[in-house]
């Protein structure tokens, strides 16, 4: 599955089929919308298709900003920020993102549209298949990842002044792998850079706590070498197959404070020593031990792989084919689904109970005297432009019936998050709707909408919707805590947790205990 970034949120869980299609064909701007690639609290990122002229077209990726984030300045801000160092960076291992697009009322960005796997899944998939990943193309596979971060953080604004780019989320999630053997660097969301809108408050952490540098941890002052630690860390699980400090969020963070680093050879015997060494300099307690530039790393892990460009990605491409095979399949069957939509403007394409009817303007004519204007009408699900001309009269449009029809009702779905909690229940309006499809069609109108969500061992939540138009609301299901089984014997009261404190200040300023 291709699915860009979503900011810090984790996926909503994999979404139904119903989820993932019901958008399938309907236009966004420039764009047509195919399936549903992954859907996070803050965005769901679609495959899509931009037409051109002359039959030209190109599959991108479009992440979609909810809806219900649209009036959070806070959001909005970094949001931009992402959309304008994205598209700044342009390196070959980095996902490209082509342009920031507004279609009231939708915000989305339109990115790169990228054939493979994280390199989670990858590691996963081949420890599931006792095939653990070639030290030789894990030692490559960082070397991309680390030509990507130099690059990053040599970045310069358009005086020549350095940006201070620190990515901040280097994490196995965070590189992607193409079947074609590309590596990519994903999710620039929460990068430090100069000139940023948003800004992170004292205290306040942001990224996945097994790759956080102990000085981040700590509250110390930060640049790329947090980024150096986190690639050492990713590559010591992407070999292994298990975290370079495992544990809870709270145990690992403090054997990354602590320094304390279990051998690889404990794992895999024949781990060699020379990576292993440079994975122990990556992963160094003090900053200014770490390989420094990026570059350097890249040379260094380069060196290690012993493979050419061509052989490294010639490597990767077949260990990714033959581990997912299936995945390969469903995605080449969704891309020629996208391209296959009409191209006709006035021939509707009916997908997942939506009909959609894009039709064009008539080009005026090659006269002085004829000029045309055309009136766009946005209606649920689908574009209709209506040529008009002093020339001529008004054409009537064919689907006029179907689109009237869908003037009067509109589709409020929800997804919820863990989609797969037992026991779910959801409600539009008061209706229960099921689980694997939760939509309801309801008639359009000013008035608000309960949607409400539970299940048992969770907080119930209900949010309020306007059906003006096709909705879609996403909710977030938080666990109850569980109680402590009674006992008839007093506890112990908990003893205070010792944490090494920084040589530099002996002050801690945050620590996320």
């Amino acid at each position: 599955m291709t699915t860009p970034a979503l900011d810090e949120d984790e996926l909503a869980g994999p979404p139904s089929d119903w989820m993932r299609r019901r958008r399938l064909g309907q236009p966004l701007g420039r764009y047509v919308l195919g399936t549903l690639l992954g859907q996070g609290g803050a965005a769901s990122v679609y495959m899509a298709r931009l037409d051109g002229p002359h039959g030209f077209e190109r599959v991108v990726a479009v992440k979609l900003v909810h809806e219900h984030l649209m009036g959070d300045r806070d959001f909005l801000a970094m949001f931009l920020d992402e959309a304008n160092l994205a598209c700044r960076l342009q390196h070959p291992n980095i996902v490209h993102c082509y342009e920031l697009c507004r279609d009231d009322p939708s915000l989305y960005l339109a990115m790169e549209f990228l054939q493979g796997q994280p390199l989670s899944r990858l590691y996963q998939r081949a420890q599931e298949r006792r095939q653990p990943l070639p030290y030789s193309l894990v030692a490559w596979i960082g070397a991309r990842a680390a030509d990507a971060l130099g690059y990053a953080h040599e970045l310069r604004d358009d005086a020549g002044q350095p940006l201070g780019v620190v990515h901040r989320d280097v994490s196995p999630d965070n590189l992607f792998v193409t079947y074609d053997g590309q590596v990519k660097l994903l999710d620039f969301g929460i990068a430090r850079a100069a000139g940023r809108r948003s800004q992170t408050n004292l205290g306040q952490l942001k990224g996945k706590f097994r790759y956080m540098a102990p000085e981040y941890a700590l509250g110390l002052e930060f640049d790329g070498a947090m980024d150096i630690f986190a690639l050492g860390a990713t590559l010591y699980e992407a070999a292994t197959g298990i975290p370079a400090f495992g544990g809870d969020e709270q145990a690992a963070l403090r054997k990354i404070v602590a320094g304390e680093l279990s051998d690889p050879r404990e794992i895999r015997p024949d781990f060699p020593a020379p990576l292993w060494k440079l994975l122990q300099q990556a992963m160094a307690t003090q900053p200014e031990q770490r390989p420094r530039p990026a570059a350097q790393l890249a040379k260094a892990l380069d060196a290690n792989a012993g493979l050419t460009q061509a052989q490294g990605r010639a490597l990767l491409s077949s260990a990714i084919r033959r581990l997912f095979p299936d995945e390969l399949g469903a995605e080449a069957s969704e891309i020629a689904e996208l391209r296959r939509l009409s191209r006709n403007p006035e021939e509707p394409t009916a997908q997942g109970g939506h009909t959609v009817t894009r039709v064009r303007s008539e080009r005026p004519r090659a006269r002085a005297s004829t000029v045309a204007w055309t009136l766009g009408f946005v209606l649920a699900g689908g574009a209709v432009a209506v040529a008009l001309s002093r020339a001529e009269p008004p054409k009537t449009v064919a689907s006029a019936p179907a689109v009237a029809s869908e003037a009067t009702h509109v589709d409020v779905s929800v997804q919820a998050t863990p989609s797969d909690a037992p026991g779910l229940q959801l409600t539009i309006g008061g209706v229960p709707v099921p689980a694997d499809a939760p939509h309801l069609r309801v008639p359009r109108g000013a008035g608000a909408l309960s949607v409400e969500a539970s299940a048992p061992g969770y907080r119930s939540v209900a949010s309020k919707v306007v059906p003006d138009r096709d909705r879609s609301v996403v909710i977030t299901l938080a666990a109850l805590p569980v109680a402590a089984p009674p006992s008839s014997v007093a506890a112990e009261p908990p003893k205070p947790t010792t944490v090494p404190r920084p040589a530099s200040s002996g002050v801690i300023r945050r620590y996320p205990f």
